[in-house]
């Protein structure tokens, strides 16, 4: 009689408790530009909504402008940096926690691939930890940048010109037109116009030709209203 021998499979070796699991942090950094385009993209945003809402109260629309992405970008970043200045309790409080959330949720799957013998609790504790700081720095960062950038100018450059308070200083720019010289404040400049405030009125003053393209008037309702009523 023939004794059949059957192939009993192996079992996995189980790992010995005690010893590390050998992980790589490959997964995170593959996941930094995502996070980085996220952050990016939402200051890029708020930059568009911030320079959106500013023009419109002074006539001015923003598909009339050529604006760069770095340029709403960085408006995006004064804008935040403006608001949390300001002790702004909608970007303290609400905003920030949020975007950090949103990472945290992008850290979750490089975690998860780093650590599988973590559980969901860890795995959600770890990409918080790593997100919260995360983001406080690449927000944060290029703000400081730009705050070291005023000191500097006004170390340097407005302490020379004799200007004892820099935070009251008021700047005006002249541009040579065919109707002659504009001074002025600049209210925003693209690559083909320059927006010009002189008295009650904004320039629209072309860079290549120095041609005023349209001249935008302000006016109280209640001037006018009394200008109409004596003229009757």
């Amino acid at each position: 009689m023939v004794k059949k021998r059957w192939s009993i499979p192996k079992q996995p070796k189980k790992q010995a408790k005690g010893t590390k699991v050998e992980t790589s942090i490959a997964p995170l950094v593959n996941w930094l530009p995502r996070v980085l385009l996220l952050i990016n993209g939402l200051l890029t945003g708020a930059g568009y909504l911030f320079l959106a809402g500013y023009l419109s109260k002074l006539g001015i629309e923003m598909g009339e402008l050529e604006i760069s992405l770095p340029t709403l970008l960085l408006h995006g970043y004064v804008f935040l940096l403006e608001s949390m200045m300001k002790g702004s309790v909608w970007v303290v409080n609400i905003a920030i926690p949020i975007v950090s959330l949103v990472v945290a949720f992008l850290f979750y799957p490089p975690y998860q691939s780093m650590y599988p013998a973590w559980s969901i609790t860890e795995r959600i504790w770890g990409a918080t930890c790593v997100a919260l700081p995360l983001t406080m720095l690449l927000v944060m960062g290029p703000s400081w940048t730009i705050i070291a950038g005023s000191e500097k100018a006004e170390k340097n450059t407005l302490v020379s010109l004799g200007i004892s308070q820099p935070d009251d200083l008021l700047r005006e720019h002249t541009v040579a037109t065919e109707d002659g010289n504009i001074t002025g404040t600049l209210v925003i400049a693209d690559k083909g116009f320059i927006y010009l405030r002189s008295d009650n009125s904004i320039y629209k003053i072309s860079n290549t030709t120095g041609q005023v393209a349209r001249r935008i008037d302000f006016s109280s309702s209640e001037s006018a209203t009394e200008s109409s009523g004596a003229g009757e």
